[in-house]
């Protein structure tokens, strides 16, 4: 049995109904799952651009192909937005091609 005073801390649905804990719960999920950029990555991927412009701009091949390879690999972060089917391989897609181009730069530059 539910009391009348607690019924004002109960979250309320589009519709000012009473939300059910099914509802609540699904909308915690859908508010952990939405990820933000933080401070910290945001500056790693503007560094990230202004040091492949850098290595485009002096023709230095394998720090441009670094940076793009962590560009690649921030691409992740914007798989939320494709459809739930694509998503996991889109996420390992760009995992592959950055690891691919990272150890690609590792034996460009040495040879």
């Amino acid at each position: 049995m539910r009391y009348r005073w607690f019924e004002r801390d109960v979250p309320q649905n589009d519709l000012g109904l009473p939300m059910t804990r099914g509802e609540q719960e699904e909308a915690d999920r859908a508010r952990r799952e939405r990820k933000t950029l933080k401070r910290g990555e945001m500056l790693a991927i503007v560094l990230g651009a202004i040091i492949f412009l850098y290595g485009f701009h002096t023709d230095d091949v394998p720090m441009a192909l670094l940076s793009a390879g962590f560009l690649v690999y921030e691409v992740r972060l914007l798989a939320p937005f494709l459809p739930p089917a694509l998503r996991r391989p889109a996420c390992n897609m760009a995992l592959g091609f950055s690891i691919a181009l990272f150890i690609g730069t590792i034996v460009f530059t040495f040879l």
